[in-house]
């Protein structure tokens, strides 16, 4: 039988929860590290953009992964996402 999907993209599509969120969490903390360790390469890593850039990355796989598994699950997806907080992204880009 031929598929057009690679096994892989089929575990890890929101229909199956578990594979959908141990996939995103990991994407998650790879790209943390990733942007702290190009801070840090650059001589601007510090506690507060270090702990912004953690913020932004759960507040994103919150929006791309958490509410498509959340509706897969056939729960309803919470609202309460608060607004981004401009201290963050200035946490980011300040000098």
């Amino acid at each position: 039988m031929t598929t057009t999907q690679p096994e892989m993209d089929r575990k890890d599509a929101p229909e199956h929860p578990a594979g959908a969120e141990q996939r995103a969490r990991r994407v998650q903390r790879e790209a943390v590290e990733t942007a702290c360790s190009h801070l840090a390469a650059n001589g601007a890593l510090t506690a507060e953009r270090q702990q912004a850039v953690a913020r932004l990355a759960a507040r994103l796989r919150r929006r791309l992964v958490d509410r498509s598994v959340a509706a897969a699950r056939g729960q309803g997806c919470r609202e309460d996402d608060e607004a981004l907080d401009p201290a963050v992204v200035a946490a980011l880009f300040s000098e």
